[in-house]
């Protein structure tokens, strides 16, 4: 939505995200994990650090946060997994 109406609600959301990301899911060796219960950290992490999280939460995160021209939307679309596929003109 922030491509479409550059409202910076959706920066402000997506940063929240990150910072939360950050305090309650890095493991001070490295990298991140999950989280056991959502509705009560203090349970502890769940020791695995899902390759969708980097292939795909930090993607969105990324394209968030560049500018417009770094993936054009009138050119590419981008599927679930957060890959960019080019629109072959008809």
């Amino acid at each position: 939505m922030w491509r479409f109406t550059h409202d910076p609600m959706y920066r402000e959301w997506g940063w929240r995200i990150f910072v939360a990301f950050d305090k309650y899911c890095r493991v001070a060796s490295g990298g991140y994990s999950g989280i056991r219960d959502v509705n009560s950290p203090s349970h502890g992490l769940d020791d695995t650090m899902q390759s969708f999280w980097v292939a795909e939460t930090l993607k969105y995160l990324l394209l968030l946060f560049s500018d417009d021209d770094v993936l054009s939307l009138e050119t590419s679309v981008i599927n679930t997994e957060a890959h960019p596929l080019r629109v072959v003109p008809e």
